[in-house]
């Protein structure tokens, strides 16, 4: 918004130090003006989302963002009814209008402004900061919890694989021994199963 600001305050002043104001002037405030609209209303709209996941920050934040929405209404106001259209509100035609503001007094007032923008960001970045390191922990333990649940669950399968395996071999083994024994004709022995597995 700044930036946008700056300009818009460049391309005015720069036609009120002239004295006149031609189309194309006139274009570039209209650009300006409606790209400072919605860029503002972005913002309105993004810090109305980091206000309803954080009250306080809009208790702390509420009465300098009225003055920068104010402000930054007063200035498109001011270079709508001076740059743009005449005091009875119909638009300029033609190519060169004078103008009547002094270039002092709509420095000051565009400056102001702008200054009332930077407020808004030097006070709302470390808050917005804030929330963003706030929201980064919460995801990192989630992630941690997540891998130690993941982790266990792992464990537990390995533990139980390996568990079977080593009864099933024990089993495997054992018959093995007892098949060997009658191929080679010692039938006096009998089988008996180490393991309770059903094998």
């Amino acid at each position: 918004v700044t930036e946008y600001m700056s300009y818009l305050r460049t391309i005015a002043l720069q036609a009120t130090l002239r004295g006149e104001v031609d189309s194309d002037t006139r274009t570039q405030i209209v650009l300006y003006s409606g790209l400072v609209r919605s860029t503002v209303h972005a913002n309105l709209e993004g810090l109305a989302y980091a206000f309803s996941s954080n009250p306080v920050l809009a208790a702390q934040v509420n009465p300098v963002l009225n003055c920068y929405t104010l402000a930054t209404d007063n200035l498109l106001i001011l270079l709508n009814q001076s740059f743009l259209q005449d005091k009875s509100g119909t638009p300029f035609s033609g190519d060169s209008v004078p103008l009547k503001i002094d270039p002092t007094e709509f420095y000051q007032s565009s400056s102001a402004s702008i200054s009332r923008a930077f407020e808004l960001y030097n006070l709302v970045s470390p808050a917005l900061d804030d929330l963003l390191s706030a929201r980064i922990e919460r995801y990192q333990v989630q992630r941690a919890l997540s891998a130690a649940v993941a982790l266990l669950a792992i464990g537990t399968t390995l533990y139980l694989f390996l568990g079977f395996y080593f009864s099933l071999n024990q089993s495997i083994h054992s018959l093995d021994e007892a098949t060997q024994r009658m191929v080679s004709g010692d039938t006096k022995q009998s089988f008996t199963v180490a393991t309770l597995c059903s094998m």
